[in-house]
């Protein structure tokens, strides 16, 4: 079973955005992760997302619990979920996490003492 830790996301460039996301490692042994996207108006499989640097959706990961996606388009919503595999076997999608094209992106904080 995976669970989400946080969804990072920043600008890149002109009209690109950058993504981590990063989740909880499942407790069993697994050969790695899958992470899936896609930019949409709703929620929920299937996740065919294109546009990334890193591929289309699905990503083949290794054992690590973090990604960055890059070179994502601007002003889009996203969804996100992972899967563990091992082998040929997948396990179910993780909850889901999602980027709105409205919601404020934090560029930099500042600490004031």
């Amino acid at each position: 079973m995976v669970f989400w830790g946080c969804l990072i996301a920043w600008p890149q460039g002109a009209d690109a955005l950058d993504v981590t996301l990063a989740w909880n490692p499942s407790l069993s042994a697994v050969d790695g992760y899958r992470v899936y996207y896609k930019a949409d108006h709703q929620g929920g499989p299937p996740y065919d997302g294109t546009g990334a640097l890193e591929g289309d959706s699905p990503i083949t990961l290794g054992k690590t619990a973090s990604f960055t996606l890059r070179g994502l388009q601007e002003g889009q919503s996203y969804y996100f979920a992972v899967t563990a595999y091992v082998g040929s076997s997948e396990s179910s999608y993780s909850n889901e996490v999602s980027l709105s094209a409205s919601a404020p992106i934090i560029q930099s904080i500042k600490i004031i003492r």
